[in-house]
């Protein structure tokens, strides 16, 4: 029934006759047809696990039992707006992955490199990687303003995910040229600080590159930061990066 019929939600208790509900909504959630309909769950069982369990599956909302009318009614209006929401943003990150191949029409315009392990949808949809796509997220959107504000500047953004494939791009004369801004993260495959070293052999004052990490790791990398600092690059967290401070170091 659920690969084969249209339905605008589906409310299922933890507890089935011959699978449980979180695996119900997990083989869901593979079927196109039925993957962005939001889920109510309901028990009287589930503990913590079990519930963090199910919002992993795809459980949009919980509800225990025994409920009310109201309580029922408003625990539906929660499930319908968290799927809206990551409806949304799914449609962000499509647009994000398109935008990085059809931003510059030219591909003389100033680019953009930003090193990140999740560089297809994907991944881009793990759990892990939220906070940095977040960010990436952000980083588009302002270079869109500065586009919109400055039409003959056609900025331009690449991802890549290894910093083995940053050196490959730039070692183009037109890309490195072209590169004004490097923003990796310490996640991003492969060896910074090799990286920044031969960015630092032909260092232009047009050129600026940092690297990202959590605010949690500022503490464990203070010998670390101190080299990068030498080799010009500054570290920031995911979070600093605001739409307008990226528009200020764009």
């Amino acid at each position: 029934m659920l690969s084969d019929e249209l339905f605008d939600l589906l409310i299922v208790d933890w507890m089935l006759p011959n699978m449980s509900g979180s695996d119900l909504v997990e083989e869901m959630r593979r079927m196109p047809r039925s993957k962005d309909v939001p889920v109510l769950m309901i028990s009287g069982k589930a503990g913590r696990a079990e519930i963090a369990q199910a919002a992993k599956g795809g459980i949009d909302a919980f509800l225990w039992k025994p409920f009310t009318p109201a309580q029922l009614d408003e625990k539906i209006k929660e499930a319908v707006s968290k799927r809206k929401e990551k409806a949304g943003r799914q449609q962000q990150i499509i647009e994000f992955i398109l935008g990085r191949k059809t931003t510059s029409r030219t591909e003389t315009g100033p680019l953009i490199i930003l090193g990140e392990p999740a560089d297809t949808l994907e991944l881009m949809n793990r759990r892990q990687y939220q906070e940095m796509v977040e960010y990436m997220l952000r980083a588009a959107g302002a270079i869109s303003q500065i586009n919109d504000r400055y039409p003959d500047l056609d900025v331009d953004y690449t991802v890549i995910s290894s910093t083995y494939g940053i050196i490959s791009g730039i070692k183009n004369p037109a890309t490195r040229k072209r590169t004004k801004l490097m923003l990796f993260s310490l996640e991003c495959k492969g060896n910074s600080t090799l990286l920044l070293r031969l960015m630092s052999i032909n260092r232009r004052e047009d050129f600026a590159a940092y690297l990202l990490c959590e605010q949690s790791q500022f503490a464990a990398l203070k010998k670390e930061r101190e080299g990068w600092k030498r080799l010009g690059a500054e570290i920031l967290s995911w979070n600093s990066l605001t739409p307008e401070r990226l528009t200020l170091i764009t």
